[in-house]
């Protein structure tokens, strides 16, 4: 892995790693991108039910349709960084629809900070999109004039954000490399 430059993470080879463990070849890849892909249209699916109360099956249908159309156009032959993102920017994306629609945040702060780590890990590009539903967050917190609950929320972000990265970060350190590792993925 030191000797590789990417920035891709550990996250991303420890999931090639898994699915060439599980099978001689591809195969164990191809298993682990359908249930990203059915984790990702359960979240879809909850988001949509959350946003549209009247048209659900209609507005789910429209969503596949694009979610779909969207895949088929830029995630050409799948094992993308992006794919194995999606399940995570698709869970924040449910998170962030909860809040909106029924203004509570509760845990969910420790759940993005959870997908934020674990994507950064993937590939910190792809988190951008976490970053602009956190942003949103915290401006109506802001306004809303809720620094106990802005506190709580970072706190839990920060907490999330070390429950995923922390086993990879004590791995790379017991080997020695840590410092590459972070240099190379962030």
């Amino acid at each position: 892995y030191k000797d590789i430059f990417d920035i891709k993470g550990p996250y991303l080879f420890t999931i090639q790693y898994l699915g060439y463990a599980t099978s001689n070849g591809r195969y164990g890849i191809f298993v682990i991108e359908i249930l990203n892909l059915c984790i990702t249209l359960y979240f879809l699916q909850k988001t949509v039910n959350l946003v549209a109360k009247k048209y659900r099956k209609q507005c789910l249908l429209v969503s596949l349709l694009l979610f779909f159309f969207f895949l088929a156009c830029t995630l050409d032959c799948g094992n993308l960084s992006e794919e194995y993102a999606l399940p995570y920017l698709f869970f924040c994306l449910f998170l962030y629809a909860r809040y909106k629609v029924e203004n509570k945040m509760g845990l969910a702060a420790l759940g993005y900070g959870i997908a934020f780590g674990m994507v950064s890990l993937g590939r910190v590009t792809n988190c951008a999109f976490i970053c602009v539903l956190v942003l949103d967050v915290i401006i109506d917190m802001i306004i809303a004039k809720e620094w106990k609950g802005l506190l709580k929320c970072a706190v839990f972000f920060l907490v999330g954000g070390v429950v995923a990265i922390g086993p990879f970060f004590a791995y790379f350190a017991a080997k020695g490399i840590l410092t590459n590792m972070i240099e190379v993925v962030y």
